[in-house]
């Protein structure tokens, strides 16, 4: 159901002029995504269209103001994360583990399905 290329848009709940986008691929209970300024890595654990997951994010190379502000090179953040599918479309939310007051909330939008892998 998750499994395949998703694209997607965000923003923290304290910059609202930063957009992030980016690609992001779930497979088997991984995930793996990133776009020019950042990378993530992580799990997920799906229950019918639900899922909830943990992400490592690193800012690797770019203009270094990201959606929660200033990052330092290969500076490195723990996001929980959850999501909720309708259609082709996931309603995408997460909390930085080092601040849970900082928050995203965005959309992804499947590409193409498990028949990629």
């Amino acid at each position: 159901m998750f499994d395949g290329l998703w694209t997607g848009e965000w923003r923290s709940n304290i910059n609202n002029l930063q957009l992030g986008t980016g690609v992001i691929i779930f497979r088997q209970g991984k995930v793996f995504g990133g776009n020019d300024r950042f990378y993530f890595v992580g799990t997920y654990h799906s229950t019918g269209n639900c899922f909830d997951g943990n992400l490592n994010v690193t800012y690797h190379a770019g203009e270094p103001l990201g959606i929660f502000g200033l990052a330092d090179i290969n500076q490195s953040e723990d996001m929980a994360i959850t999501g909720q599918l309708t259609g082709d479309e996931i309603k995408l939310e997460g909390t930085l583990q080092s601040n849970r007051k900082l928050k995203l909330q965005g959309r992804l939008q499947k590409q193409a399905g498990p028949e990629i892998f």
